[in-house]
């Protein structure tokens, strides 16, 4: 299955020239006197190429999502490592002002 003319996000310079190389490439394709199995093996190219190019999409896809993961778990631990810390130094300082109290 292929994307409609004109592709994702709207028509942009690029969109349009590609739509006229695809327009251009279809009448030399309908001038061109070669035999249908030609033709064939040329749509099929375009056809793995097209889905090659989706298999990449998807991976890029997914090693974003991967990363923003990975991003998350490390904020996590950031966060857990830094209330640890914060816990540590209360303990600490409750440790201290028992023993300022226990010299009184």
């Amino acid at each position: 299955a292929r994307a409609p003319l004109g592709g994702r996000g709207g028509g942009s310079l690029r969109d349009q020239e590609d739509l006229e190389a695809a327009i251009r490439a279809s009448l030399d394709l309908a001038n061109d006197d070669r035999p249908p199995e030609t033709f064939r093996s040329v749509r099929e190219q375009q056809d793995a190429a097209y889905e090659e190019s989706l298999a990449i999409d998807r991976l890029k896809a997914q090693t974003r999502r991967e990363a923003e993961q990975r991003e998350a778990l490390e904020k996590e631990k950031r966060d857990r490592d830094a209330q640890e810390a914060e816990r540590v130094r209360g303990l600490e300082k409750k440790a201290l002002e028992e023993e300022v109290q226990a010299m009184r």
